[in-house]
C-alpha cells in the first residue's frame, strides 16, 4: 500500500491483482477533526444566503469563516479597551 499525504488529506493506493489484472483502490482520507466546542447560532435567511455565497466563493468552511470574524472581533474589542485604559 502506498501512503501519500499532501496539505491536509491523506491518500492511501491500494494495488492488487484480480485475474491478472491490476486493481488500483484509491481511499482519500478527510483532514481529522479537531478539538472544540459546538455552538449554535440562529441566522436570518439573508445573513445565511450571504455566509453561504462567501464560503462557496472562497471555498472555506462555515466554521472557519466564524471563527475569524470572532478572532477580529475581539482583538477589536482589547485594542478599544487598551484605548480606554491608556486615556484613563
Amino acid at each position: 500500500m502506498l501512503k501519500i499525504q499532501l496539505e491536509c488529506v491523506i491518500i492511501y493506493i491500494n494495488e492488487t491483482y484480480i485475474y491478472n489484472k491490476k486493481v488500483r483502490r484509491v481511499f482519500i482520507m478527510p483532514r481529522p477533526r479537531k478539538e472544540g466546542h459546538y455552538v449554535n447560532v440562529k441566522l436570518d435567511d439573508e445573513l445565511y444566503n450571504r455566509l453561504t455565497e462567501h464560503c462557496d466563493a472562497d471555498n472555506r468552511t462555515k466554521t472557519s469563516v466564524f471563527e475569524r470574524a470572532l478572532v477580529l472581533y475581539f482583538e477589536k474589542v482589547d485594542r478599544e479597551a487598551a484605548l480606554i485604559e491608556k486615556d484613563s
